[in-house]
């Protein structure tokens, strides 16, 4: 499916982004049952040469390098989760354990054929994963954070975050909640 230009999409940047979301929107992923989106995301990034790790709950950081000049900048992480929220209409058959999300487009707007679109937050790992793809932007290092189990609680990325995700920011943001208490 082609996103139609009643949606303001014109450039490549955010075409490339409905092609991704797209790409996620065929992969079942509620909450608990991320493993498929896991395996894509680290498929994604071995295609394109790019570091990644993931932890025994399925979190997983994939590594953009900094770009020529700024190797030197504080890095940045930019955190999406990969599970959605599975709801359906009364009469839909949709099996959220196999089926991919229809999508629709009706006067500018996207929806899902008798589901949750997944959009919160199929779009946040779609613009992280957008920028891998970016050859000409410049930038400090990227570490792209997608978690599991966002959709009921995050129970699981807290453990993980604590022992230290990330390389960039881990201290300073553990400190900064600290200071909230």
């Amino acid at each position: 499916m082609t996103i139609s230009t009643e949606l303001s999409l014109k450039d490549a940047q955010a075409q490339r982004v409905w092609e991704i979301f797209q790409q996620i929107s065929h992969i079942p992923r509620c909450s608990k049952n991320e493993q498929r989106v896991i395996e894509w995301l680290k498929k994604y990034a071995r295609e394109r040469d790019l570091a990644w790790r993931t932890d025994a709950i399925g979190n997983t950081v994939i590594e953009l390098p900094a770009t020529d000049g700024f190797a030197e900048a504080p890095g940045v992480v930019l955190q999406s989760h990969v599970d959605m929220v599975c709801e359906k209409e009364p009469d839909s058959d949709h099996d959220f354990s196999q089926d991919p999300i229809e999508i629709i487009e009706h006067n500018g707007w996207v929806h899902a054929k008798g589901t949750t679109l997944g959009a919160d937050n199929g779009l946040g790992v779609s613009l992280a994963l957008a920028l891998a793809d970016e050859r000409d932007l410049k930038h400090p290092g990227i570490e792209l954070l997608f978690t599991v189990d966002d959709e009921t609680g995050l129970s699981r990325f807290m453990k993980y975050f604590k022992r230290g995700a990330t390389r960039f920011y881990h201290r300073e943001i553990l400190h900064k909640s600290r200071q909230r208490r």
